[in-house]
């Protein structure tokens, strides 16, 4: 078992640990009853304060002491109600969220113009008030995200067909299994995310970030890759036939029973920086090429494996 795969696992229980805290329909209940408990224990220390004032006063108290006991009533009072403001700021906040959810499921199969704007409006309201992003087996299909942190998200089986992405941040995001064919990613930053069995045909991706990120039995037909780094990629058993790089770092890259037949723009010097290439389909003479090279004996510098 190599790094890769120990930290593909490692993501794995992350996003079911992320699945059962964020998302929003699985901790309704329990927010709920917690909601309802606060509510109740505030009442009853307003009602016990102002038992025992009463008391104060009707057993002739000495006025300095009825004064006091006035002063530590309201400094109870503002503390509380301090609480209860934060509190239902939180619980209005809650809500919305909840609100924002259900609105983006009544919405998942409306294909028509407005229902694309409500669905990408919702979605940019969820964003803007930091909530996490849960979804499943959604619609999303022409979205337009710009300037968005995308951090530590779950979008998995999502459509995001003919969607344009600029200056998103998908860092440890999980869109497993979703389909991207004729979109376009522009300043995209996938360090260590998770692509994985994901649809990406007629794609463009330009000065994106994939150190680290996981695209593993990816489609990538006739996909386009410009002036990308991609060191570190895990690309196992991905199709990139006919796909074209254009001044991209695959420094350690994983491409091992990948399909990259008939892909255009990588040299003999790239697959040699590679760190597994084992069982993957080459561009026509390139595998023979390769294996003539022993960089051991051959003793070649770093400028000279560049020329190759």
């Amino acid at each position: 078992m190599n790094i890769s795969s120990i930290r593909y696992k490692i993501k794995r229980i992350k996003y079911q640990y992320q699945r059962e805290i964020f998302d929003p329909f699985y901790s309704e209940q329990k927010f709920s009853i917690i909601k309802t408990y606060f509510k109740f224990t505030l009442s009853i220390v307003i009602a016990i304060s102002l038992i025992l004032f009463i008391i104060d006063i009707i057993l002739e108290i000495s006025v300095k002491d009825i004064i006091t006991e006035a002063h530590g009533i309201v400094f109870d009072l503002i503390i509380f109600g301090i609480f209860f403001y934060y509190f239902d700021q939180y619980s209005k906040r809650k809500e919305k969220i909840i609100t924002l959810y259900e609105e983006i499921s009544d919405f998942n199969d409306w294909s028509e113009t407005e229902g694309i704007l409500r669905k990408k409006g919702n979605l940019i309201r969820l964003i803007n008030l930091k909530s996490p992003l849960y979804f499943t087996d959604k619609n999303f299909n022409q979205l337009l995200l710009i300037n968005k942190k995308l951090k530590d998200s779950i979008f998995e089986g999502c459509s995001f067909i003919e969607s344009r992405w600029k200056n998103i941040f998908f860092k440890n995001s999980n869109f497993r299994f979703s389909k991207f064919n004729k979109s376009e990613f522009r300043n995209c930053n996938f360090y260590s995310a998770n692509f994985s069995g994901g649809e990406f045909q007629n794609v463009v991706f330009r000065h994106c970030y994939f150190k680290f990120s996981a695209f593993g039995s990816c489609n990538f037909r006739n996909a386009v890759f410009d002036n990308c780094n991609m060191e570190g990629i895990y690309l196992s058993g991905s199709k990139l036939n006919h796909a074209k790089f254009k001044n991209c770092n695959l420094k350690g890259a994983q491409i091992n029973q990948a399909d990259m037949s008939n892909s255009s723009g990588l040299k003999i010097s790239d697959y040699l920086e590679m760190e597994d290439i084992s069982n993957a389909k080459l561009p026509k003479g390139f595998k023979e090429k390769i294996q003539k090279i022993d960089r051991r004996l051959l003793k070649l510098s770093r400028y000279q494996i560049s020329m190759l």
